[in-house]
């Protein structure tokens, strides 16, 4: 299915820029935490540049959004909407702009010396139920989640961690 021990890591000071060829991966930079409302950017291998985010939830369909702009395997009847069918092609939250978008040759020759420092890795490994399951690394150490609820209360204590100090 998916290549999951495969990635390349440029600049191993912090979590540097790293990858899967699937493109799974989100590297994420959190500017601010001011009454638990996290603030900050993703930056994903096919897009140019990092998208903002506003909170934790939109974070979460940020990513959502960058894998179905690049046809990451899901299955099309697992989301459930309110109002009837799903426009096909219209992202929730994200607008993309198809010139920030790699082709595949400038992936492939590309030398990836990105200057986005993140402090955070969530790679998604799969999508199914409405929700995504993959991995948080940070550092040197990983936790898997199961959920996209899941992933949210991990992101929740990392923040909580980080700016308790």
């Amino acid at each position: 299915m998916y290549n999951t021990t495969e990635y390349k890591t440029v600049n191993p000071q912090k979590v540097s820029f790293m990858y899967l060829r699937n493109g799974a991966s989100m590297l994420v930079q959190f500017d601010s935490y001011k009454e638990r409302v996290a603030c900050g950017r993703v930056q994903t291998l096919y897009y140019k540049r990092p998208f903002e985010f506003r909170s934790l939830d939109q974070l979460l369909l940020i990513i959502d959004d960058v894998l179905d702009s690049v046809d990451f395997e899901k299955d099309p009847a697992d989301l459930r909407r309110l109002y009837g069918e799903d426009e096909a092609g219209h992202p929730v939250f994200q607008r993309f702009n198809m010139e920030d978008v790699y082709t595949e040759e400038d992936i492939i020759n590309r030398k990836y010396e990105n200057p986005f420092k993140g402090e955070l890795v969530i790679r998604v490994l799969g999508r199914q139920n409405g929700s995504m399951q993959g991995e948080v690394r940070i550092g040197t150490g990983t936790a898997r989640f199961r959920s996209s609820l899941e992933l949210l209360r991990m992101l929740y204590e990392f923040l909580d961690h980080r700016y308790s100090k």
